[in-house]
């Protein structure tokens, strides 16, 4: 218990250099709102693939600890508040609805593969 609880919590750290280096790669080419939706996409996409593929031994490990750290919904959560500040209420549901159906595919997709 005590060696994959520290195996979650290395690859949590592992995820989260991850997002940080796709999130700078993405802002510096211009795609600063959708670095989040991006991650979190393909985050989506490598669980499905994660569910149907890796051997169960693995997959808390990669779900709980590189995923977990490499997704965020606390990021997609405060961009959505401040698009809710801005007053662009258009751009709000527009990217919740586009960020919730996409990454629901993703992992269907994932899952598909």
């Amino acid at each position: 218990m005590l060696i994959k609880t520290a195996l979650v919590m290395l690859g949590g750290g592992v995820g989260a250099v991850f997002r940080y280096m796709l999130s700078k790669i993405l802002i510096s080419r211009g795609f600063k709102q959708y670095s989040t939706f991006f991650v979190n996409f393909v985050g989506c996409l490598l669980l499905g693939i994660v569910l149907k593929h890796s051997p169960d031994i693995y997959k808390q490990v990669i779900i709980y600890g590189i995923l977990g750290g490499f997704t965020t919904f606390s990021a997609f959560s405060y961009e959505n508040i401040d698009l809710i500040a801005h007053e662009d209420y258009i751009g709000f549901l527009k990217y919740t609805l586009v960020s919730c159906c996409f990454c629901v595919l993703a992992i269907s997709l994932g899952i598909s593969l």
